[in-house]
């Protein structure tokens, strides 16, 4: 009787441990199938931080771009400027061209003015003579 009863408190503390056991696999289950879940979202934010790195390499060369684009703007607006300053040069030296071709029709009438003049007094000059 004495062997009967280790006995049963023998199987009661197998099963204990049996169940126990089983409580502790069932655990360790859900514990894989987390550090499973946390791996997962471990690369899924490497990934996130891979394309953050591209995105702000991204960013960086398009404020590279704009930069080059205003001082290729600034260099433009200034081009404008020297051609605007160019162009009112060339019409200052048309007026000044067309001044100077009046100046020249001036001087070739008064030079044929001149002319008639000498001839006058040439033919002054011969009648009293």
């Amino acid at each position: 009787a004495a062997h009967s009863d280790e006995l049963r408190e023998l199987r009661t503390s197998v099963d204990a441990c049996t169940s126990s056991s089983a409580d502790f696999s069932k655990h360790l289950g859900e514990h894989a199938i987390h550090v499973r879940t946390l791996r997962c979202h471990e690369e899924e934010l490497n990934q996130i931080n891979r394309e953050m790195l591209v995105f702000a390499n991204r960013s960086d060369e398009h404020g590279h771009v704009g930069k080059q684009i205003a001082q290729q703007y600034a260099e433009l607006h200034k081009l404008r400027s020297d051609l605007e300053a160019s162009k009112e040069a060339a019409v200052l030296v048309h007026h000044r061209s067309d001044d100077h071709q009046s100046l020249g029709l001036q001087f070739n009438e008064m030079e044929k003015r001149l002319t008639q003049l000498f001839t006058a007094v040439d033919a002054c000059k011969a009648s009293s003579a």
